[in-house]
């Protein structure tokens, strides 16, 4: 698969010397994982089913720190290409606010891949 290269903040398409950059392999599917944890479920008007449900299941009040991964967890496992979620870590910052992920994939080459992201 290939898809246009984004940034990783903002993303917008990456650019060198005025051309638009192409990603392909473990990069792509590296790159689909974090667009689909940053998608909020509603967000894409085209398919509103389509995201993570942060609002219902991740930002709110009292909300369980295992209904938060498991929704997380899905995310990255409904990416075609992921055959497995070997390794899931989310750490929490109360006192700043803010979320990291952390995820090992087995992906359907065969190789493992590992990435972090900032929710």
């Amino acid at each position: 698969m290939i898809d246009l290269a984004l940034e990783d903040i903002g993303y917008n398409f990456k650019r060198a010397d005025y051309s638009i950059q192409f990603v392909a392999g473990e990069a792509y599917l590296m790159q689909k994982i974090k667009m689909a944890l940053s998608i909020f479920k509603g967000e894409y008007w085209l398919d509103t089913s389509i995201g993570v449900p942060y609002m219902e299941a991740v930002f709110k009040k009292q909300v369980s720190g295992v209904e938060a991964e498991a929704e997380l967890k899905k995310a990255i496992t409904s990416v075609p290409g992921v055959v497995e979620l070997v390794e899931f870590r989310l750490e929490v910052n109360t006192a700043t606010r803010h979320a990291k992920v952390y995820w090992k994939v087995l992906a359907d080459t065969g190789t493992i891949l590992t990435g972090e992201g900032a929710i």
